[in-house]
């Protein structure tokens, strides 16, 4: 798709459609994501809307890795004007505004998944945009073509554009994992279960996508979900009711085992496990009528906790800390509280 004067309506139309994406970044769609590409026959422009978490890189090119009915299909082509967006007659002269209030009515399945902070990606954009207002549309996917590492194309054959922020997709053992956002909360919504369904999707999914550390945010309710979630993974998933029964499989448990390999790039992706590790320590040697140790290992876990707090106490204290399992209280983020069971489950009131 050429951007000489005859194109230039298309282009600056093409555009608006970005902008719309922009303006729902803003109301906190930051997973909201497009996917580029150029028609075989060179001429069209299209671009797919889609949550972030659909988007891979693979061989250093983005990709698309799973297709949905979950939610509405978006697909828009620069073809018939430039401004038939989606196919709605009744957009055709919309601001980008305008056009960003009806993608949120008219797609609700899609915005519902693709709401959230994601300030990496956001971001990505805004600079992207801003090519783009300048004649060079973003394209991800044409034929015969190829980028340096770690950029795209665009419509403007002489510009680059710096690849997106999207995690990587591996291989393990025949599956393929790669990374989504963890589920959006809100005041009132219940975080011991929030995790239950996407572990449960693990199992049946032909693609496993584990939900990201929420870094990018301190919401009590979203870090809750995410430790609540690993409280449930061992129990349910790893089988362990008893604190002392899961830290010495801990210790001893193999790289090469799915379910341990999951736990690992779930919830200590950042180094992260860490809080929860020590809050099941702690757990452990207050509940003396439960865990009745041998002294020798009680002291090498009172040890162990000691050493813990020397050497990460400090260094939260010099700024705020993302709520987490230790910090804060002797169960900050009340886990486990939702269970019903105080006999069969990891961590009771």
């Amino acid at each position: 798709m050429a951007t000489h004067q005859s194109q230039q309506p298309i282009v600056r139309r093409s555009t608006r459609l970005l902008s719309a994406v922009h303006e729902l970044h803003k109301q906190g769609f930051q997973n909201l994501a497009i996917y580029t590409s150029m028609a075989p026959s060179g001429v069209y422009w299209r671009c797919r809307l889609l949550p972030l978490h659909h988007l891979v890189i693979e061989g250093g090119c983005v990709d698309v890795i799973a297709d949905s009915d979950s939610y509405e299909p978006a697909h828009y082509s620069s073809g018939s004007g430039g401004n038939l967006y989606f196919g709605w007659e009744d957009a055709r002269s919309d601001s980008a505004r305008t056009l960003a209030e009806k993608i949120k009515d008219r797609f609700p399945r899609l915005m519902e998944i693709s709401a959230g902070s994601n300030y990496r990606y956001s971001g990505w954009y805004t600079e992207m945009l801003g090519v783009a207002e300048r004649g060079a549309l973003p394209v991800m996917w044409r034929e015969h073509y190829s980028t340096e590492p770690g950029q795209i194309a665009s419509t403007d054959r002489k510009v680059r554009i710096p690849i997106p922020p999207i995690p990587h997709s591996w291989k393990f053992q025949g599956k393929r994992y790669s990374y989504k956002p963890g589920p959006h909360l809100k005041p009132g919504d219940d975080w011991h279960t929030a995790y239950h369904s996407i572990i449960n999707d693990w199992r049946s999914s032909e693609i496993i996508q584990l939900p990201t550390f929420p870094f990018e945010t301190n919401c009590l309710y979203e870090h809750g979900a995410y430790w609540e979630g690993a409280i449930n993974y061992i129990q349910t998933i790893l089988g362990f009711t008893k604190i002392d029964d899961f830290l010495t499989a801990l210790e001893q448990s193999n790289p090469e085992n799915e379910r341990w390999a999951c736990l690992r790039w779930t919830w200590d992706s950042h180094g992260q496990f860490i809080y929860l590790k020590a809050f099941l320590v702690r757990q452990m040697l207050q509940k003396k009528e439960k865990y009745l140790l041998d002294q020798k290992i009680r002291v090498k876990w009172e040890d162990w906790l000691c050493e813990f707090e020397a050497g990460y106490a400090h260094a939260e204290a010099s700024v705020k800390p993302h709520p987490n399992p230790y910090f804060g209280g002797s169960n900050p983020l009340h886990l486990g509280i939702g269970s019903e069971d105080d006999q069969d489950r990891l961590v009771y009131g």
